[in-house]
């Protein structure tokens, strides 16, 4: 897999590119133990991989076994911190196979996408996929670089959670713009994005003061 720098197009801009656009798709993410991803694993097997959280997202059939086929040969991965006007922030991670991406939405003031977030500044972060039927799976370890971690625990730590009685209005207008092909760059030379899928964890209701 290649790492690649990452730019976004907001809808505050100057408009979007003119391309030809797929019927992107929007998911809901979860975070699964493996245990759990893997349910039909043997008991030997689960022995053997130890039981850690997977951040799950969830992709059309046919990009699902275009990226296993490959091996995930030709995929590219970005890791990206994304702080909003709001004060709230979001850890965008993106695979790109061919003119495809499958973008996770991650809110980095959601205590659940935190506590799963923790472990890679202790180890690799963990993500997986899944087709839309819920029938196959797929496994992607990410090592994230020392930069990238920096990156991450200071924009965590930029948060305004005075404003977080917008941060939901907010959300719904960046899955508006995460849909959109040219939301985010292409980072593989020569191509164009022309097809999506989000999967966008979220956050956890707020319990009754």
């Amino acid at each position: 897999m290649n790492r690649t720098s990452q730019t976004f197009q907001s809808s505050t801009s100057n408009g979007h590119a003119d391309i030809k656009r797929e019927d992107p798709q929007l998911h809901v993410a979860r975070i699964l133990t493996t245990d759990h991803f893997y349910t039909s694993l043997t008991n030997r097997t689960r022995k053997i991989l130890p039981s850690r959280q997977v951040l799950t997202g969830c992709v059309r059939n046919d990009r699902f076994a275009e990226m296993k086929g490959s091996n995930w040969f030709g995929v590219s991965t970005d890791i990206v911190a994304f702080p909003r006007e709001v004060g709230s922030a979001y850890l965008v991670i993106i695979n790109q196979m061919n003119s495809w991406q499958h973008r996770f939405i991650v809110p980095l003031y959601d205590p659940n996408a935190l506590g799963f977030l923790a472990k890679a500044f202790t180890g690799a972060l963990l993500t997986g996929l899944t087709t839309e039927d819920d029938s196959r799976r797929m496994l992607l370890e990410i090592d994230l670089q020392p930069l990238e971690l920096s990156m991450l625990a200071g924009t965590c730590m930029d948060l305004d959670y005075e404003m977080s009685p917008k941060f939901g209005v907010d959300l719904a207008e960046l899955l508006a713009e995460a849909l959109m092909p040219d939301f985010a760059s292409s980072s593989i030379r020569g191509e164009v994005v022309r097809e999506v899928d989000v999967s966008v964890l979220l956050p956890a209701p707020k319990s009754p003061a």
